[in-house]
């Protein structure tokens, strides 16, 4: 059990996130440092949208890191498909649990754990710089 309870840290830890796409505009040649891509609450004037950009993240051990992880997915979706720049839209906090079977001795089980995952979406545009 003690094993199982390592490899679900470990996961936490590591920084997993999801991450899709939707286009509504023409695909650019991706930008390959998803690193450079910004991020705004507002359209920049002159700005090319691409595609609808959403992540999601339960990784790490505070809300801010997972707000952190969802956003570096964001960027990352977006850079894909050639964006320079997200206009952040919609954020939300879902709840959820996960089951995780074990065994012990002679005993099987399922340790419940919950779980709160930050979801962010926004709009993926290419702004000439």
């Amino acid at each position: 059990m003690k094993t199982m309870h390592l490899m679900l840290a470990t996961c936490w830890l590591a920084g997993c996130a999801s991450g899709s796409a939707i286009m509504i505009g023409e695909t650019r040649p991706a930008i390959e440092n998803w690193e450079s891509v910004v991020v705004t609450s507002e359209m920049p004037a002159g700005a090319e949208e691409i595609a609808v950009v959403k992540a999601a993240s339960d990784s790490g051990l505070t809300k801010q890191q997972h707000i952190d992880y969802a956003t570096d997915e964001l960027k990352k979706q977006a850079a894909k498909v050639g964006a320079n720049t997200i206009v952040i839209g919609a954020t939300s906090t879902e709840d959820g649990t996960i089951g995780i079977p074990y065994s012990a001795d002679t005993n099987l089980g399922i340790q419940i754990y919950t779980v709160e995952t930050e979801v962010l979406e926004g709009i993926a545009v290419f702004v000439e710089r």
